[in-house]
């Protein structure tokens, strides 16, 4: 059995959408889907419950923890699955996800989908609408599983205790990474589509941004002196002035202004947090 377990905090906007696009799903194996609810006080819960005639699923009141991560944990200890997928309850995923998934999972412990920047985020710079296939890369150089789009085997996953539930984001970069120290390669599933919704409105899309560059140093921190480490930031530098340029070089193209005032107030709010982060943390991360 597949458990996918999606993590719900006053989602009612965008919920339907992706309750839809599960319950038309091609896979015909078993499977189950388990919310866990953070607490959401905007009718989620009602909508959920509305969809339980349509889908195989199970809630869990999840008001009594903070974050996505703690949702997810409490969703797969009831998860029934011998492979948790987990997904997000703003995104959409595509009609053979599951089906790409499950069949990546029957092979790989540890899977990571693919994301679609380009469906449900028109206004948004071409260069990162394009960000389709390949897998996404922390720092530009490790690869992990974004918590909106993996699959891993229960087993694998309570080995290590799950998603670490003191993080606000970057959660799965932490996850990704102990699963690989103990032993389990991730593999990318190209069929497994996932159309990702990104944040609307500067405030949300600073908040979210600054709070990444925060968390970044700790991850960091954490595993500075294993291999992903000092190598990695020893070449930072001149990578993200190469990123940098990029970006500059395809302005006339694919920005407007409105686009490029977002692009920026994320790279500067990355950046504020990762500083904000260095200071707490007392290492530096560029």
């Amino acid at each position: 059995m597949i458990s996918v377990i999606l993590p719900v905090l006053n989602a009612a906007d965008t919920l339907p959408d992706q309750l839809g696009a599960l319950a038309s799903q091609s896979f015909r194996g078993s499977w189950e889907l388990v919310i866990a609810d953070n607490g959401s006080t905007d009718g989620s819960p009602d909508i959920i419950r509305n969809w339980r005639d349509r889908l195989p699923l199970i809630f869990v009141e999840a008001s009594g923890t903070t974050g996505g991560a703690a949702a997810r944990n409490l969703a797969a200890k009831w998860a029934r699955g011998e492979v948790l997928v987990s997904c997000d309850a703003d995104d959409v995923v595509d009609v053979d996800w599951l089906e790409a998934l499950a069949a990546a999972a029957s092979e790989h412990g540890f899977v990571a989908g693919a994301l679609d920047y380009f469906t449900l985020n028109p206004h948004a710079p071409r260069w990162k609408r394009e960000m389709l296939l390949g897998p996404t890369h922390w720092l530009g150089r490790i690869p992990f599983a974004d918590s909106a789009n993996l699959a891993v085997r229960k087993a694998a996953f309570d080995s290590i205790g799950g998603f670490d539930a003191s993080l606000s984001t970057v959660y799965d970069v932490d996850f990704s990474v102990r699963l690989a120290q103990s032993g389990h390669e991730l593999h990318f599933a190209p069929r497994a589509i996932v159309a990702k919704r990104m944040r609307r409105g500067l405030s949300a899309i600073w908040s979210q941004s600054a709070q990444w560059g925060r968390d970044e140093v700790v991850i960091y921190k954490r595993y500075r002196d294993s291999s992903i480490g000092p190598g990695v930031v020893r070449t930072r530098g001149a990578e993200h002035l190469k990123v940098v340029a990029t970006h500059l070089s395809r302005l006339p193209a694919s920005f407007t202004a409105a686009s490029l005032t977002t692009a920026w107030v994320e790279f500067a709010a990355r950046h504020c947090g990762r500083l904000r982060g260095s200071l707490e943390q007392r290492m530096f991360l560029p």
